[in-house]
């Protein structure tokens, strides 16, 4: 029996299509079962963390997938609590999000009441913030009612904050560090966001420029981007250790300036207090 030429390349081509897609399929199940190997420890430690913050062991979260941010993967999780996000560098729970709150109280409570309620919460997930000494503390940075549009809960944020033990100077800067807290009118923990990181012991804590030479550097900054004009803030500039998008830590003077011309124009400028370089603008208008 002859095989016409058609046919027998037909029958090659076909031959090699299908080695091409198992190799494929044999090299993505390969793959998958690498994935699943590398990260089967960092997914158990998260399930691990989240039962510890939730205080309930039988808590089954699922996973949902991984954000990708400068400083380490988030990874997500849902439960029937509500959702988590796991750094998976410090295998703590960063964000914890929940659907049906259980509430201490069904009567609306006060910013007051509502502030310790919130305090002692994140003190119980976050007590390293907590830990002072005579050159850090902890700064309240928000305490409010605002208007969520659909709710309204109260808001609360804490941040790390440090102070000079230099004799010649005499200044204070906001750490790396901080824990925003979300309750009900009535005391449930809505949601829990927290920053762990680890202060560099390299960096220097003593800004070399002042704050008016930072200033200087950000009045033609933001004349460069449509902002001409812009005057000092009434608060000025305040010191924070900031990351960058490469994940190094700095010591900046952040000014939050703003003019209207008619729109708002402007923005926070973080200024590196050594260098002077910019490192990070987020623009009004």
């Amino acid at each position: 029996m002859t095989v016409s030429k058609e046919l027998e390349a037909t029958y090659i081509i076909s031959s090699l299509t299908l080695f091409i897609v198992l190799l494929f399929f044999t090299s993505g199940c390969l793959q998958n079962i690498l994935y699943k190997q590398l990260n089967e420890e960092t997914l158990s430690k998260a399930s691990l963390a989240i039962q510890n913050f939730t205080g309930d062991p039988s808590t089954a979260p699922n996973y949902q997938g991984t954000d990708h941010q400068n400083y380490a993967d988030i990874n997500e999780f849902s439960s029937e609590q509500g959702k988590f996000y796991v750094n998976s560098v410090t295998s703590r729970v960063q964000t914890a999000q929940f659907i049906s709150p259980i509430s201490p109280s069904d009567r609306e409570i006060d910013l007051d009441t509502a502030y310790l309620i919130a305090e002692n919460y994140a003190k119980q997930k976050y007590p390293e913030l907590w830990e002072t000494s005579d050159s850090k503390g902890v700064h309240t940075t928000v305490k409010e009612l605002p208007n969520h549009g659909d709710y309204s809960g109260y808001d609360f944020a804490w941040s790390d904050e440090y102070y000079s033990t230099d004799a010649n100077s005499n200044y204070t800067f906001i750490g790396p560090n901080s824990v925003h807290v979300t309750l009900t009118t009535t005391g449930a923990v809505l949601e829990y966001d927290e920053r762990y990181f680890t202060l560099d012991p390299h960096l220097n804590l003593i800004p070399t420029l002042t704050e008016d030479q930072a200033w200087a550097i950000a009045v033609p900054y933001y004349a460069s981007h449509g902002a001409k004009g812009i005057v000092q803030p009434p608060d000025g500039g305040l010191l924070y250790v900031i990351t960058d998008d490469n994940n190094r830590q700095h010591l900046a003077w952040v000014f939050n300036a703003v003019m209207h011309d008619p729109i708002a124009r402007g923005g926070t400028l973080s200024i590196d207090a050594h260098t002077g370089e910019i490192i990070r603008c987020m623009p009004y208008g």
